[in-house]
């Protein structure tokens, strides 16, 4: 685990880890926090924590009302749990260009069961791989595949093909510009990159 972590980030996801295992067993691969948390350019008062679980094989309706039992119940004992943004990917369905199917994902900490696209990208797998901090499970590079720098940028470029999202305040405006930013400056690099290092 990676000490720079705020304690209280290590600790929330270390709980968050520890509950999934009670809830899904063997079939738990890993627990993984990517995203700025694992760039080191987390920010407390605005950072979501993205987070991977890899599982073995797909997840079972009984899997699925635990898990959205778990998010409510882990949202309720830790309201900072709502900044958790990740997703449960079988491990025989991740690719370098995210997932091959639409997998089950949390956003803002409650658990969404059904998702109609895929949200998983070749820039979160290499994020997670290359920097992913592990709290349950091997190591990322052990369970996620390697991700070329050519892939990365097909990843932003798609991204940037989309509308951006509508920014009303200023600090939404803000963070639009800074996210524009650092997918200019990974199709430079061909690496995940952070909103600091685009700025």
């Amino acid at each position: 685990m990676d000490m720079s972590l705020p304690p209280d980030v290590a600790e929330l996801m270390q709980s968050f880890a520890s509950g999934l295992r009670r809830v899904l067993g063997g079939k738990l691969v890993g627990v993984y926090l990517g995203g700025s948390a694992s760039l080191g350019d987390y920010c407390a008062g605005s950072s979501d924590l993205d987070f991977l679980v890899v599982t073995d094989g797909r997840l079972s309706p009984a899997d699925l009302d635990a898990l959205a039992v778990f998010h409510r119940e882990f949202l309720t004992a830790h309201p900072s749990a709502g900044r958790l943004e990740g997703d449960y990917a079988p491990r025989e369905c991740i690719i370098p260009e995210g997932t091959t199917v639409p997998v089950p994902r949390c956003k803002r900490g409650a658990f969404v069961p059904e998702v109609d696209q895929v949200m998983l990208s070749a820039d979160n797998i290499c994020n997670m791989r290359e920097n992913g901090i592990a709290f349950y499970g091997p190591p990322p590079a052990e369970v996620l595949p390697p991700v070329s720098p050519d892939q990365v940028r097909a990843a932003v470029r798609a991204m940037l093909a989309e509308a951006p999202k509508p920014a009303q305040r200023p600090e939404e405006q803000a963070d639009e510009l800074l996210d524009l930013l650092r997918s200019l400056c990974a199709l430079e690099t061909g690496k995940p990159t952070t909103k600091a290092q685009g700025a």
